[in-house]
């Protein structure tokens, strides 16, 4: 067993448990302590009971708080990737195939869309709230996805297109 005096959380558990055996030994049988005459005052034991349980109590959300990781919330990766850009998308295709992202259009995804990620995005001849156009799939495939997590919105990527 871990020696009293050295402070540390599971020996102050056990010198707490072994206190309050030995108030309910003094208590159940009837007979005041000659070390210490205020156990022997009405309600004592019931008073030193409740302030070693709450000091148990406060070490061990102590040593809780200390194993959990200390980091602070922050928003989803795809909100902070998603900075607002006048013109989202490839600069251009050495292919010339376009993969277009696209959603269901709405008025009010379209103006969510243009003001906070993509200032070009438009509603396309198809119909579709067109976010961005890729000259690769997979970079289509990731930003479709990181604004879909950002706006809660379903965002794919449309047919490719050739000029």
């Amino acid at each position: 067993m871990s020696d009293p005096a050295d402070g540390s959380i599971e020996s102050t558990g056990h010198e707490a448990e072994r206190l309050l055996a030995e108030l309910e030994k003094v208590g159940s049988s009837g007979q005041s302590s000659q070390r210490n005459p205020t156990l022997s005052a009405p309600g004592s034991v019931a008073w030193i009971r409740i302030l070693l349980i709450g000091l148990m109590g406060v070490f061990g959300l102590m040593a809780v708080r200390f194993m959990l990781p200390m980091t602070s919330p922050t928003p989803s990766s795809a909100a902070q990737s998603l900075a607002f850009q006048d013109s989202c998308g490839s600069r251009g295709s050495p292919s010339g195939k376009w993969w277009p992202v696209v959603a269901s259009s709405s008025r009010e995804l379209l103006a969510s869309v243009r003001s906070r990620y993509c200032g070009d995005a438009y509603i396309n001849a198809s119909g579709w709230l067109q976010a961005a156009s890729f000259s690769e799939a997979e970079a289509a495939q990731d930003f479709a996805e990181r604004l879909a997590e950002a706006t809660g919105e379903r965002f794919w990527i449309a047919d490719p297109l050739r000029p």
